[in-house]
């Protein structure tokens, strides 16, 4: 045996079927004596058994450490109220007050919204404004790339007004929940 094959010897746990050839091995060689020594000596740190921790160990580090008050009311009016149902909490979030702004003002001016933007569909489809019609565009032999374009100009505009609807429900549910707590 060599002491490369005395290293592997030890790296594969020190099977029993070569160990006295690695053994006659270490005791003709300083430094493979020295490895095994280590290696000895670390299974011995390993297999000694650690002192258990006290039984009042893990109470007093749990003393230490902050406490959430689960009593703690999720929200307080000015008057002391401790707590109000959990769905008045919910819609009192800043996007759920923005959305119910949004759909008031759907509600409030749906009618008179929807004609305005039938309006201006029929102007842009009757050629109203300069540039090529929306029916021209959209007509059946116009290319497929200008329709994919078209409809992703569209998506992109519609996913931007919503989110600049959804930062604005943010900032105004946010401005009217610090004047509902003030």
């Amino acid at each position: 045996m060599d002491c490369s094959r005395f290293e592997e010897w030890l790296d594969r746990g020190r099977p029993r079927s070569v160990a006295p050839d690695a053994l006659a091995h270490a005791e003709s060689c300083g430094r493979c004596s020295e490895e095994l020594e280590a290696a000895r000596a670390l299974d011995d740190v390993l297999t000694q058994r650690f002192a258990s921790a006290p039984a009042s160990f893990t109470d007093r580090v749990l003393e230490r450490l902050p406490r959430r008050a689960t009593e703690d009311p999720i929200v307080t009016l000015a008057d002391g109220d401790p707590m109000l149902p959990w769905w008045v909490g919910a819609l009192l979030e800043p996007p759920v007050l923005g959305a119910l702004a949004l759909a008031s003002v759907l509600f409030l001016w749906g009618p008179s919204l929807r004609a305005a933007g039938a309006d201006l569909l029929a102007a842009i489809a009757s050629g109203a404004f300069p540039g090529p019609s929306l029916g021209t565009l959209l007509s059946p032999g116009t290319p497929v790339m200008v329709t994919a374009a078209l409809s992703a100009a569209t998506l992109f505009t519609a996913a931007g007004a919503v989110y600049l609807v959804y930062r604005a429900g943010v900032s105004l549910g946010s401005f009217l929940f610090s004047r509902l707590l003030a």
